[in-house]
């Protein structure tokens, strides 16, 4: 049984999407709580521990992704601002959690236990009790790492995509096509920042639009709909950094439409950017903190905003009625078949374990 093409498993899928959110945000609004209150060094260790109980219970692939995500949000932008060391210190982190995903789990758990070796050797001008951030990041950033090692170790991790096991050179490809996308992201954040600064934000909101559409037109349908997920997710934070709850629901929901859109129908892509291009017009107080425009967002400029999101919709509308978009159904074959192989190993592998359980039995 399906709603609005929605079925269970998608459901679920959706579900733990919207948790993995909520996780991030919380554990974010937490961590500046805690700073504000000046007990960054006592709760670290009962911080890692609540990150880990709140991950803990998902299985193993979905719970694999979702510290992939958790990392990205919260370790690799823990210090940015502080210098442009930091901002290579980004690049590296998010891409240990591409390969964490695609290569191997053991990427992340570098992430997470090395980490500590920056928070202590890099210099930073922090200020208040923020100076406590390296010491707490240190005992947070161990906990969490010896966690994963240990789940990794013990091979509850194991490299998202099938034919199981993933090998190298297939991991390498994803996390290539995902590297693509995190430097077509770059692309416009380069783009917003210079144009932001030399007065030509809505001229450089179309450029960065073009940018993105030409540089995922070449990808299969497939790979094409995950990346626009991003795309699209990272579309939906554009107001969501002035804090006000509504625009950080509608990131959200921006972000679960997303997901429909490569789970069910890719027309929830064109209905996502439908929406925040209206969105755009919605009375509000722009912030124009230049920090908006280095992230690469529009929210400083609503008409630049609907400039670069009326070329994507009108990309992904024409793209959407072509069939660019989606799972071909030759994908859609070879990903049955895979499955179908999967399910006969397994049969297999039950009916020669009975058939040794049996021969003991009788032996005895």
């Amino acid at each position: 049984m399906s709603v609005l093409g929605i079925d269970p498993r998608s459901g679920r899928a959706l579900l733990l999407t919207g948790y993995v959110a909520m996780v991030g945000i919380g554990a974010s609004y937490g961590i500046g709580a805690i700073a504000e209150y000046g007990l960054l060094i006592p709760l670290a260790a009962p911080f890692g521990l609540l990150c880990i109980a709140a991950l803990i219970w998902l299985a193993p692939k979905a719970q694999l992704i979702a510290w992939a995500a958790l990392t990205a949000w919260l370790l690799a932008p823990t210090y940015l601002g502080q210098g442009d060391q930091e901002i290579a210190a980004l690049v590296v982190i998010v891409l240990l959690c591409l390969l964490g995903v695609f290569v191997s789990p053991w990427f992340l758990v570098a992430a997470w236990v090395l980490h500590p070796l920056w928070d202590v050797l890099a210099f930073r001008d922090l200020h208040g009790h923020m100076e406590d951030l390296p010491c707490a990041c240190c005992i947070y950033d161990l906990i969490i790492g010896a966690y994963l090692a240990f789940r990794t170790w013990r091979g509850h991790f194991t490299a998202v995509g099938t034919p199981q096991p993933v090998s190298w050179r297939q991991g390498l490809r994803r996390t290539g096509i995902a590297v693509w996308v995190g430097v077509l992201l770059l692309v416009q954040v380069v783009l917003v920042w210079f144009g932001s600064g030399q007065g030509w934000l809505t001229l450089a909101a179309a450029a960065a639009g073009l940018a993105v559409v030409a540089g995922l037109f070449w990808l299969r349908p497939q790979a094409q709909s995950l990346a626009w997920v991003a795309i699209t997710a990272w579309m939906g934070m554009t107001y969501a950094h002035s804090g006000a709850w509504f625009e950080i629901l509608v990131f959200m929901g921006i972000m679960l439409v997303g997901m429909l859109g490569y789970l069910t129908s890719p027309w929830w892509f064109v209905v996502a950017w439908g929406f925040h291009l209206l969105w755009n017009f919605l009375p509000r107080e722009t912030d124009h903190h230049a920090a908006h425009a280095t992230m690469g967002h529009l929210g400083i400029s609503p008409a630049a905003s609907a400039t670069y999101d009326v070329i994507i919709f009108a990309y992904l509308l024409v793209a959407v009625l072509a069939g660019r978009l989606g799972h071909t159904q030759q994908e859609l074959m070879h990903s049955a078949s895979v499955a179908a192989r999967l399910v006969n190993a397994e049969l297999q592998s039950d009916v020669v374990g009975g058939r040794r359980r049996a021969v003991r039995v009788s032996s005895t």
